[in-house]
């Protein structure tokens, strides 16, 4: 039978009638039980990195019509290697996947390199396919050097490819498979590597060689644009997985936003990890740097209203991109909220305000008291640069300022920004501490004089605080009550 049809292919005699027939017939080679029998049967080489394994069993049009029947075994081998095998049998499905027969198998055919038709009609095929589709050319990229001159294309091609997919994603939503499919493609055109992908995708290996995929990054312009524009499609696929499995993806996106940065050695940090290095092992060297570097990132607006979404779940997963002993961990934190700061004043959405926030806030639970004088020497005057009034409020209960901060907060930036100061609101009352800054207790009452029902709750708290013995806990409560009854 595959003889047959790959006679019919290379003579262009295949009718539409055989479609189904072809399309159950490459399904059936690809039966596990069935392609082991096959595989045996013929001698061939496996490894796609070595350049015979392109060049064999390719053949002519005219050498092909002469060769016995005994070769049909290679037929089969032939018909389905290195292709996409149909998911549906619809009609354009199949007709790609004859194109990709002819170019797999027949040397010189002249013809318009055959993925830049495949990918433009890709907007007709199922994600089943699509993915295919995408993991077969991750191999023909990623074996670049060792591809067959006439099979591989330019590389002017390739960057097309890539651009148009990107291009389509924007308008048409992609699975969650077909996004990591697509990663996986231009890490290999990337960095020329094929072999060692995962067939199941986590937050550790969407980027399987990070540093060695940086390092080639930063060689055209033109691929780190790419980078980006498939990292805000990583994120925004990360949002149709399950819930509870969405927020350990958060500091997987934020690797691959501080991948796609200009500033960084790539040369020396692989002397100091090695270019094998994985996402997680590199990930705190990453992840204390990345903040500092976020006004200059393209696209990163976008990327940090998806991560704030995806926080909403509020789940216990950090540290998640603090790192480093308590006064490297609060440098970096004031430095953020800092940062923070400036990405506001840019932009006032109130969803990206949120999302800041939010990644602030998970990071507090891990954050320990520090309360050094060094510390404390110009933590006030930084403070008072801080425009907005929740990054603001967050850096003040952080350093636990002792002096005076003076920090306005209108009624109309409460209305704007009401989920986000009920999210901070929540974090200010899960610790009454008496050594919290006087601002931070101001901005408790004066929540509570705005929200009926934290009014109740404050009450009842200075209450229950009336019979305890616990001295901190009841001067904390005094605290409350003084700026509770000068607000009211």
């Amino acid at each position: 039978l595959a003889w047959c049809h790959l006679r019919k292919i290379v003579t262009g005699t295949l009718l539409k009638k055989d479609y189904n027939g072809l399309s159950a017939l490459l399904r059936c080679i690809k039966l596990p039980a069935m392609w082991s029998i096959i595989s045996r049967t013929v001698r061939y080489q496996q490894d796609p990195r070595i350049s015979g394994y392109w060049d064999q069993y390719r053949f002519n049009k005219d050498t092909f019509l002469s060769k016995p029947i005994e070769d049909a075994p290679k037929s089969a081998l032939t018909l389905v290697r290195d292709v996409p095998i149909p998911s549906n049998g619809g009609t354009h499905e199949i007709e790609a996947t004859i194109k990709l027969i002819k170019w797999r198998n027949l040397k010189d055919i002249n013809d318009t390199y055959v993925w830049k038709e495949v990918f433009n009609n890709n907007g007709q095929f199922s994600p089943q396919y699509r993915k295919a589709c995408l993991d077969s050319y991750r191999q023909v990229v990623g074996c670049w050097e060792s591809v067959t001159y006439d099979q591989k294309g330019t590389p002017e091609d390739q960057d097309v490819i890539f651009s148009n997919l990107i291009q389509s994603s924007h308008s048409r939503a992609l699975t969650s498979q077909e996004v990591f499919a697509l990663v996986q493609a231009f890490e290999a055109w990337v960095t020329k590597t094929s072999t060692g992908f995962p067939e199941k995708l986590s937050p550790e290996n969407i980027i399987r060689r990070p540093l060695l995929y940086g390092l080639h990054l930063s060689d055209r312009p033109e691929w780190k644009e790419t980078h980006r524009e498939i990292t805000i499609s990583v994120a925004r696929a990360v949002e149709g997985i399950p819930k509870e499995a969405q927020e350990p993806w958060v500091w997987s996106i934020i690797m691959m936003v501080w991948l796609g940065y200009s500033g960084i050695d790539w040369d020396q940090l692989i002397r100091e990890h090695g270019e094998n290095i994985g996402m997680r092992g590199l990930w705190p060297s990453v992840a204390t740097s990345w903040s500092w570097k976020a006004p200059s990132i393209p696209h990163l607006m976008g990327i940090v209203r998806v991560v704030g979404r995806l926080l909403q779940n509020e789940q216990e997963t950090g540290p998640l991109w603090l790192f480093g002993d308590e006064e490297r961990k609060h440098y970096k934190m004031v430095q953020a909220i800092e940062v923070f700061d400036s990405l506001v004043i840019q932009d006032r959405r109130t969803d990206l305000h949120l999302a800041l926030v939010r990644l602030l806030l998970i990071e507090l639970p891990h954050l320990d008291c520090l309360r050094s004088p060094a510390y404390q020497v110009d933590q006030v005057e930084w403070l008072s640069r801080v425009n907005d009034p929740c990054l603001a409020i967050l850096g003040t209960y952080v350093c636990k300022a002792l002096s005076p901060v003076k920090i306005e907060v209108t009624e109309g930036y409460i209305n704007e920004h009401t989920a986000a100061i009920g999210v901070i609101k929540d974090v200010l009352y899960q610790q009454l501490d008496f050594g919290d800054p006087e601002a931070i207790w101001h901005f408790r009452a004066r929540f509570c004089t705005h929200y009926l029902v934290e009014t109740i709750a404050m009450v009842l708290i200075i209450s229950c605080c009336i019979f305890s013995k616990r001295l901190r806990l009841l001067s904390a409560c005094q605290k409350a009550q003084w700026y509770w009854g000068t607000f009211i």
